[in-house]
């Protein structure tokens, strides 16, 4: 009797451990949607202080939530949108959401999020166009080494955004004349992905993943020595040096 009232209590608490965090779950869902939907009701003056609080109360909840045992791959990719729309309510735009779509790449439930984030951000290449060469330099790179493995992962089949071959003209952009070598280290880094791209059933994706590496072979002509040889109606060699003066 001991022993099967043993195994019963364990029966009893194993079913009460899993059916707790889900009603736990069920109540963070909807205290969630309750803050995210609380309407605005003060002046102008007072909104970004409400979007703050606002923002700093979905974190902590979500936060919470993400933290529950036993919690969905929906209810994980529910409280991480949660999350994310708290930090843009506190923060902006800033390098806290920056920081926010990193940790996303190695959570399958957010893969759609983290590429809608990641897609967004990689159109502040834009930013590069207004700076000086060499400040443009020092921010492009960091930039190419966030979006170099994105690209590897996501784009190798179809590139529909054509990322690699913007990313390699934004280089391209910034190092005009190839002194700095930007658009060649670009491109050596895209390499392994641009072998795959080039397979690609999806024509544009092939077509410029073989057209990319001529940009590197062009931006190393200027100061070279071209050489030019032929022969002229006779059969004899033309010297083009002869027409040097």
């Amino acid at each position: 009797m001991h022993a099967k009232k043993v195994l019963l209590v364990l029966f009893v608490m194993s079913a009460w451990n899993l059916s707790l965090p889900a009603a736990e779950i069920d109540d963070f869902k909807v205290q969630l949607q309750k803050i995210a939907e609380e309407p605005f009701a003060g002046t102008p003056s007072e909104y970004k202080a409400f979007a703050q609080k606002q923002g700093k109360a979905l974190i902590g909840k979500a936060e919470q939530m993400l933290a529950l045992p036993n919690i969905s791959p929906d209810d994980t990719r529910f409280a991480l949108l949660m999350k994310y729309w708290g930090l843009v309510r506190e923060f902006g735009f800033d390098e806290k959401l920056s920081d926010f779509m990193k940790s996303l790449h190695n959570v399958p439930e957010a893969e759609s999020l983290y590429k809608s984030l990641m897609s967004a951000a990689f159109n502040k290449r834009q930013d590069f166009y207004n700076m000086e060469t060499e400040e443009a330099i020092a921010a492009f790179l960091p930039f190419r080494e966030t979006f170099v493995p994105f690209i590897d992962k996501f784009c190798r089949e179809e590139d529909k955004n054509q990322m690699a071959s913007i990313l390699a003209i934004t280089a391209d952009h910034i190092d005009g004349d190839g002194s700095a070598g930007l658009l060649a280290s670009t491109v050596e880094k895209l390499m392994p992905t641009l072998k795959e791209q080039e397979k690609s059933k999806d024509f544009l994706t092939s077509a410029l993943a073989k057209n990319i590496p001529n940009g590197v072979r062009r931006a190393q002509i200027p100061g070279k020595e071209m050489v030019l040889e032929g022969v002229d109606l006779d059969g004899n060699v033309v010297d083009v040096k002869d027409f040097a003066d």
